[in-house]
Formats: structure tokens, sequence, C-alpha cells
């Protein structure tokens, strides 16, 4: 199935240089969140890239993350890049982010290893500035996956930060991390998430549907 980039510049190109050009990458299964959340983004004036790739395997495609981003800045250059999950939902401006300092803008989540807390990078939202050293790290983090083993987007760009000096990482705010399925009662959250889980169970349901009509048409055929 020939699947085609979800794109969209703000006509004002004076004000849009100034602000942060959305982008992210999605499969066929994908499609219907990466169109929604061209629609969230739309509806508040943001730029946006969702670059349409085929890969059979969602776990094999996340390791494309890194040449999705550096391909971003080759098309936009001297942009901030915010590189999103296309599960994800926008409920208002992206402007601020471009302000963020550092070179790169994240969330941390803990990970619990038997009686041991971590932290991983969360890659469900990144801020890129458009630095030499951003740039380095991006490419670190590229070449990390080019080579994984381990399919792991998240653990590869944490291995990518510990090994590369001079990076300044900055702490993305909470309203902007998409912890939340939903905005809160009360709440702020700029950037939330959709369940993948339920996600990948309707597209299985789906898949299930089309073969049992495929199987129907053979057997009256």
């Amino acid at each position: 199935m020939r699947i085609n980039d979800l794109v969209h510049h703000d006509p004002d190109t004076t004000a849009a240089v100034e602000r942060p050009v959305v982008v992210g990458f999605f499969t066929p299964d994908y499609e219907q969140l990466a169109q929604s959340l061209a629609g969230s983004l739309q509806s508040h004036g943001e730029s946006y890239h969702f670059y349409a790739k085929n890969a059979a395997d969602w776990a094999a495609a996340i390791l494309l993350k890194p040449q999705v981003l550096l391909t971003a800045w080759a098309n936009y250059p001297g942009r901030c890049i915010v590189q999103l999950d296309v599960d994800c939902a926008v409920h208002a401006p992206l402007t601020e982010l471009a302000e963020l300092p550092g070179d790169v803008a994240l969330a941390w989540r803990a990970k619990r290893w038997r009686e041991r807390v971590g932290y991983l990078v969360s890659a469900r939202v990144l801020v890129w500035q458009p630095t030499k050293n951003a740039r380095l790290l991006a490419e670190s983090w590229r070449e990390l996956c080019s080579r994984a083993q381990a399919k792991n987007d998240e653990l590869l760009l944490t291995q990518a930060i510990a090994s590369r000096g001079g990076v300044s990482i900055a702490t993305l705010p909470e309203s902007y991390s998409a912890r939340h399925e939903r905005p809160t009662p009360g709440g702020r959250e700029v950037i939330t998430h959709t369940s993948q889980r339920k996600h990948q169970l309707q597209v299985r349901g789906v898949g299930i549907v089309q073969r049992i009509v495929r199987c129907l048409g053979q057997v009256n055929s």
C-alpha cells in the first residue's frame, strides 16, 4: 500500500520561521492517527511534516526516528524541530517550545529493575534546537539505531546522550510531555497521547475482519 506524507505550512512565512516545525513518521497502520494529529496541529496554526514509511514492523520502524529528524533538518534548515509520536494530540499552540533553553528538551521516565530505579529518555516528545551539538547527538542516535540488536529507540537515545559530552539537555515542561491520555480536570496539558495498545487492538480487529471477508469471497466464488 502506497501512502503519502502529510504536510502543512503556516501561510505566514515570517511568523513560521519563529515557530517550530512538528515532524514525525507513520506506517500504514498508523495513518489514521497521523491524520488526527495533523488535524489538531492545523487547528492551532502549526506547521508539520509527517513522513510516510512502509516499514512492515512498527518495532523496527521506531529506529527510523533519528533519520527522520535529520531529513527534517535538511528540509527545514535553521528551524526548531518538535519530534512527536503520531499517537499524540495537541491542544494548544506550541510556540513556547522554540524558546526552551539548551540543545534538546525532553522528558525522563523512571524504570524499575528489581530493587533499583533508573531513568530513560521518553522519545514521545523531543524538542531539537538548530544547534551543532543537537545535530551531533542526532547523528550518534542514528548510528546506534543503525546497528542495534534491541529495537528500543528510547534506550538508544539515552545511550547516545550518556556517550556524547557537550550537549545541553533541558527538561520538557510537564504539560508538553504527553504523559496523559487526555487532559486532566483543571489540568494544563498541551500534548497528550492515545493508548497504543488500544490502537493496536483496533488494527488487529480490522485485519481479522478483512481476512474473514476475503475467505468468504473465495468460498462463494
